[in-house]
C-alpha cells in the first residue's frame, strides 16, 4: 500500500511508459527553477538571456550547478560565446555512447586493463 499522500510507483510507471510509446515529447522540467530563480534573480536572467541569444531550450541542471542552453547549429553557438565572452561558458557537444566510449578508452588507455566496459584500472585491487 502506498505511503499516505502518495499515489504509489505504477501509476507514475504507467504514465511514463504510455508517454513513451505513444513518442510524445515533453520538453525537460527542472522543479527547481521557480525556487531557485525567486532566490537568486540573477539566475533567472542567465536563462533568459540564453533564450535571447537563440539558445531552442534553456535551463538549470539539476540542482543549480549550471544553466545551460541548446543550440541548434554552430553559427548561432559561436554568437552566443562571443555574446557570453566575458562570462564563464563552455561550449560543448553531444556524444553517442560509442563515441564517448571511445575517447575515454583512448585517454585512459596506459591506465586500463583490458577492454571491457565499464573499465578497470590498472590500480585498482
Amino acid at each position: 500500500m502506498p505511503a499516505s499522500g502518495s499515489e504509489g510507483v505504477q501509476p507514475k510507471l504507467d504514465s511514463f511508459q504510455q508517454q513513451a510509446w505513444q513518442g510524445e515529447v515533453l520538453p525537460p522540467v527542472n522543479d527547481f527553477e521557480s525556487v531557485i530563480f525567486a532566490r537568486h534573480p540573477e539566475l533567472g536572467r542567465i536563462r533568459k538571456r540564453l533564450l535571447g541569444l537563440g539558445a531552442k531550450y534553456a535551463a538549470m541542471t539539476g540542482s543549480g550547478s549550471a544553466i545551460f542552453g541548446v543550440f541548434n547549429n554552430a553559427e548561432t553557438i559561436l554568437q552566443a560565446r562571443q555574446a557570453l565572452s566575458g562570462e564563464h561558458s563552455f561550449a560543448v557537444s553531444f556524444l553517442s555512447r560509442t563515441r564517448y566510449q571511445s575517447l575515454w578508452r583512448r585517454s585512459l588507455k596506459p591506465h586500463l586493463k583490458g577492454a571491457e566496459w565499464p573499465p578497470l584500472s590498472l590500480y585498482a585491487r
